[in-house]
């Protein structure tokens, strides 16, 4: 490879590496994070959406009436966070939610550590 060519190869690769970084750091929609899925496994992450509970399930939509949504698992989030959750969200309500990118429930999802007020 000509010396040209791996300086063109470092510096996209560069670019490309930032981009994956700073999407990292800002919030997501529900939709990117599915998108972008793979990129962010095991990273954590903030993402807004309209949470959802059902007994022991949670979900984060899109947005109120759309069918676009991760799971998320709020186990392990402090209880603060899930009182909040429990009580004001039971019909669902516009939050920011931080945690790390995985599987939860058999589908992609978040768990949760974090409610951003």
């Amino acid at each position: 490879m000509k010396p040209l060519a791996i300086i063109k190869v470092f510096i996209l690769s560069s670019i490309l590496a930032v981009a994956i970084n700073s999407k990292a750091e800002e919030t997501l929609q529900v939709s990117d994070l599915i998108l972008d899925y793979d990129t962010f496994i095991g990273k954590e992450v903030t993402v807004r959406g309209v949470y959802m509970q059902m007994g022991d399930m949670a979900f984060l939509y899109e947005e109120l009436g759309s069918m676009t949504f991760i799971s998320v698992d709020s186990s392990k989030a402090d209880r603060e966070f899930r009182k909040f959750l429990l009580k004001n969200c039971g019909s669902g309500c516009a939050v920011s939610l931080s945690g790390v990118v995985g599987e939860v429930m058999f589908s992609k999802g978040l768990t949760l550590t974090k409610v951003n007020f």
